[in-house]
Parts: C-alpha cells; sequence; structure tokens
C-alpha cells in the first residue's frame, strides 16, 4: 500500500483542512491566538504630570514691585499682608496626580477621563529685605476629557495623541509670610473662587510590559484661559509644556 496514503489515513495532524492547512498548524495558531491580548474595551490607570518652570525668577517680577496684595491674589483674594510687596516671584515645578478611565470606541479612536489633583506652589522675596520671604500654595481638582487617537500599533508598542479640554475647581489656597529679623509670621488659609478652564493637547508612547499592563509616556502643551485665579505659573505664562507619566490596565 501507499505509505504516504496510510499516513493520511491513521494520523489525523497531517490531513489538510478545506483552508489547507493541517491540524497541527491549526493547533498551533489556536495556542498563539489565546496568548495574545484581546482588544479591551475600557481602560484605568494613574499618572504624574508636571510643567517646565520659568527658567528666570527675576524675569517676571516687575508688575509687583508695587503691587497691593490683591496682585498676589487676585482682585477677590486681597488679604492684610505687611507692606514688603514682592520684588522676585519664583515658581516651583507644579505636580499633578491623576486617576484616568478610557473607553474604547473603533480599533483607532478613544475618550478618556478622570480625575486630576494639582499643587501650584510660589515664593516671594523682596532685594531689599533679605529676611523677608512668603509663599503662596495652591491645591485644584480637576476633571479632563480628551480625545484619543492611536496612530500606530507595532507588537506592544503604541503611539498616540490626545486633545480636549479641562475644568478645575480651587479647593484651597494657603499663604505664608516670614520676616526673620522681627520673628513675626503670618498665615492665612481660605477657598478658592471660580473655576480654572485649560485645553490640552498632548503625543505620547505606551508599552505593553505584560497581559493587559500598559506603562507610558507622553509630552503635552497646555493653555489656562484667564478665570481672574490666584498668582502662579499658569497666570505667568498661560501657555506651558509638560511631562506626563504612568500605567493603564486594560479591562
Amino acid at each position: 500500500a501507499d505509505s504516504s496514503a496510510f499516513n493520511y489515513a491513521v494520523n489525523p495532524r497531517t490531513r489538510q483542512t478545506e483552508k489547507g492547512r493541517s491540524a497541527a498548524e491549526q493547533e498551533n495558531l489556536l495556542a498563539f491566538n489565546s496568548r495574545r491580548p484581546k482588544n479591551s474595551d475600557w481602560a484605568f490607570g494613574a499618572s504624574i504630570g508636571t510643567y517646565n518652570q520659568s527658567e528666570d525668577p527675576q524675569a517676571y517680577h516687575a508688575e509687583y514691585l508695587d503691587a497691593a496684595p490683591s496682585a498676589v491674589f487676585g482682585e477677590e483674594y486681597a488679604v492684610n499682608v505687611s507692606n514688603s510687596d514682592p520684588e522676585i516671584v519664583e515658581y516651583a515645578p507644579p505636580v499633578t496626580f491623576g486617576l484616568l478611565v478610557r473607553k474604547r470606541l473603533t480599533s483607532m479612536f478613544s475618550l478618556e477621563t478622570g480625575i486630576d489633583y494639582s499643587r501650584l506652589s510660589t515664593g516671594f522675596r523682596n532685594h531689599f529685605e533679605p529676611n523677608y520671604n512668603s509663599r503662596l500654595t495652591l491645591q485644584y481638582l480637576g476633571i479632563p476629557l480628551q480625545f484619543v487617537i492611536n496612530w500606530l500599533n507595532i507588537s506592544d508598542l503604541t503611539i498616540y495623541s490626545s486633545a480636549g479640554p479641562m475644568v478645575e475647581k480651587g479647593i484651597k489656597y494657603d499663604y505664608s509670610e516670614h520676616t526673620f529679623a522681627t520673628r513675626r509670621y503670618v498665615h492665612y488659609t481660605g477657598s478658592i473662587d471660580g473655576f480654572q478652564w485649560s485645553a490640552a493637547a498632548s503625543a505620547g508612547i505606551s508599552y505593553r510590559f505584560v497581559k493587559k499592563w500598559n506603562v507610558y509616556l507622553e509630552s503635552h502643551v497646555s493653555h489656562f484661559f484667564d478665570n481672574n485665579q490666584p498668582v502662579s505659573i499658569r497666570t505667568e505664562k498661560r501657555t506651558i509644556i509638560g511631562l506626563n507619566s504612568g500605567f493603564r490596565y486594560d479591562f
């Protein structure tokens, strides 16, 4: 008898299927597909980000030379600070922590929202009174809405961009003033009125390091509108470039 015909009859692994694949090839393909992560409709994640700060803190001090306290806090935030108007304004790098959720619309498009916590710190000094300094710290909670486009997927690597608005509510300000020579210390705290509106665009890269877990890094540019908020890097530089990083979990 023909040995090839006998082998075909007794060994099903060598039989050709209707599509031209052997049973062994089909089993290997099914095993490979079972190991591949399936596209998920939702993702949850966390992030941390910051903005660039003013390169020269003395370059932006002129408007404060003869400033009233309202110049530090905005027209609605005047408090009874000392007569030592700040001459030099220094902005610490802002820090933002966020929780996010992403909904996949198609293989290319997604919507993303969440909640962000931001902390902004501004220091004030005076050349003529070296023993004097003060600091204003602002805290905000924000809700962003981003439209995300996945431009390129290469294995576990994704290149994407996003854009959208964000609204923030100031939850607290802290202002402290210290004159070392007289050991005078003043501290004010309170709520922040109004809302801060902004718009942002970003470009990033995401890498899936294990099944369903991704790390990402993105560069973004944000524009903060004039909403009569207390002094910060956002009121000095309305358009700011920054970096975000974090992780996402697909489910």
